[in-house]
């Protein structure tokens, strides 16, 4: 009988996105629709009675650029989850399309109203486009967000392989990056215990 090994026993996938995705993408623009869809009655309601006046006009503007906004930048967020050398990426927590992180150029990170959205830039164009967004777990506002800082060294790392590749002027092995994942091993803390 053969022992188990832990290099034998693939790795479970450390999710990077936030568990809010799904209901950023569905419950806030419903409530955004909502409030959309009221002003612009409001404003069909008095254009038809010839009450029409400027103010009316500049609510209905300004429901209209809060509802594009609001759609705009939480439609494309996706959920990520990272396998050893694989990003997995889906838009609704089915599907998930697979893309190497050597294909990564950098990680920016946009702090907004809703926390902090970000973005990977790939050195060409993927399964998933030219780039991608997603919303991380929730952390200090005031530090970089460790998801930013971690992809941002498997960045560094595969530009590093790359480079000792072409001046070797040889194929590198697939690499494995199992010793990278003691590096993405989350602290977890419960109510009244030390990180």
């Amino acid at each position: 009988m053969k022992i188990p090994n832990q290099a034998d026993e693939p790795r479970n996938p450390v999710t990077l996105s936030t568990s809010l995705t799904t209901p950023m993408k569905v419950i806030f623009p419903a409530v955004y629709l909502i409030v959309g869809g009221t002003v612009m009655t409001l404003y069909v309601n008095s254009f038809a009675a010839g009450t029409l006046d400027p103010f009316s006009i500049a609510w209905f503007s300004v429901g209209s650029l809060i509802l594009a906004y609001e759609m705009a930048t939480v439609w494309p967020l996706k959920q990520v989850k990272l396998h050893r050398d694989q990003l997995l990426v889906s838009c609704w927590g089915k599907n998930w399309k697979s893309v190497p992180v050597s294909r990564i150029e950098s990680v920016e990170c946009h702090s907004g109203r809703r926390g902090r959205i970000l973005t990977i830039h790939f050195r060409s164009q993927t399964v998933v486009g030219e780039k991608l967004s997603f919303m991380p777990y929730m952390a200090s506002p005031y530090v970089e967000h460790p998801v930013q800082t971690r992809l941002q060294a498997l960045v560094h790392f595969h530009d590093k392989k790359q480079v000792a590749v072409e001046e070797a002027g040889s194929s590198w092995p697939r690499v494995e990056l199992d010793d990278l994942f003691d590096f993405f091993q989350f602290p977890v803390c419960y109510v009244g215990q030390a990180a």
